[in-house]
């Protein structure tokens, strides 16, 4: 079990609010074997009627070269009257951070630059409007007038260096973009 510290300030301790808070420890250190320690400090603003308290939750999680805190304050969440939804949302909070930690530790994140590889054109049919380029392996792959940026299809010449974005199409693999070298 990673090392942990459980703060209540402006109210009581409370046994099943600390071991509500244990438990959602434990689930973080299921999710990311890396945490080196986390500390939770709970505490209610003041004032006077028990109905208007408002709890908010800090939670700091230390990995190594790196903390995540979550800070969920009262002000922004009418539920958190209740402790345990307070709870409940920043350990989900922290949650989705360390899952978005982890996939970019993992090089998992998505990669919306297109991925543009090399060829060259092949043959053009100018009159209806596409042609064939070949990739560095050999294979032949469709394109339309519309995937040309840049130049103009009309100016494409055979033998011409291109590079280009693929993918499969109806009838098999076609360029989605084609750029002229």
């Amino acid at each position: 079990m990673i090392p942990f510290q459980i703060t209540f300030k402006d109210f009581a301790e409370s046994d099943a609010v600390w071991m509500a808070i244990q438990e959602r420890i434990e689930r973080l250190e299921k999710m990311a074997s890396r945490i080196t320690r986390c500390d939770v400090v709970v505490s209610c603003n003041h004032r006077h009627r028990h109905a208007d308290r408002l709890y908010q939750v800090q939670i700091h999680i230390h990995l190594p070269r790196k903390e995540i805190v979550i800070n969920r304050h009262p002000s922004q969440h009418e539920a958190h009257r209740d402790i345990y939804l307070a709870v409940r949302d920043a350990f989900s909070a922290a949650e989705r951070q360390l899952v978005d930690k982890s996939q970019v530790s993992r090089h998992e994140t998505k990669n919306h630059a297109p991925s543009y590889e090399l060829g060259k054109i092949e043959k053009i049919f100018s009159n209806e409007g596409y042609g064939f380029l070949k990739d560095e392996s050999g294979r032949e792959i469709y394109f339309a007038k519309t995937s040309v940026l840049v130049k103009s299809f009309d100016d494409l010449a055979i033998g011409q260096k291109v590079r280009f974005v693929e993918e499969l199409g109806e009838q098999g693999p076609q360029v989605t973009s084609l750029v002229t070298l």
